[in-house]
């Protein structure tokens, strides 16, 4: 295993728990999931790297690529409304808002799940794989 994929392991780990303890510390508070929920996307991230970039060549590697695109949607999303609560976590976001902010999560899925249209294949480079 190369050095950066541990390092990306590692970071990930420590991710999950840290994300973990946020959560549990206070599992009724928007703030804390929403933060909680972020870390367990970066979390996701982490792994969906470390994996495509160690089973490089092989028929996985481009599933493990592929999540990275839906893990870094999420992130977004979780840091987007993570933002909009944190500072009185108290309010309740309205139902219109909360659909409004859903809406660019939904369509991004929707074209990576169409297919091709991101990562169709990895050809391999002098340097490594493309």
């Amino acid at each position: 295993m190369e050095i950066e994929n541990l390092i990306l392991i590692i970071i990930a780990v420590l991710n999950f728990f840290v994300g973990l303890v946020i959560i549990l510390r206070n599992y009724k508070s928007q703030i804390n999931w929403s933060f909680g929920l972020l870390l367990m996307s970066v979390v996701g991230w982490s792994i969906g790297l470390s994996l495509s970039r160690e089973l490089a060549g092989s028929v996985n590697a481009i599933f493990w690529s592929k999540s990275c695109y839906y893990f870094a949607a999420l992130i977004a999303y979780f840091l987007l409304y993570f933002s909009l609560v944190f500072p009185l976590g108290k309010q309740e976001i309205e139902l219109k808002k909360k659909i409004f902010l859903f809406l660019p999560l939904l369509f991004i899925f929707l074209i990576l799940i169409k297919g091709n249209l991101l990562i169709i294949g990895l050809v391999e480079k002098p340097w490594g794989y493309d």
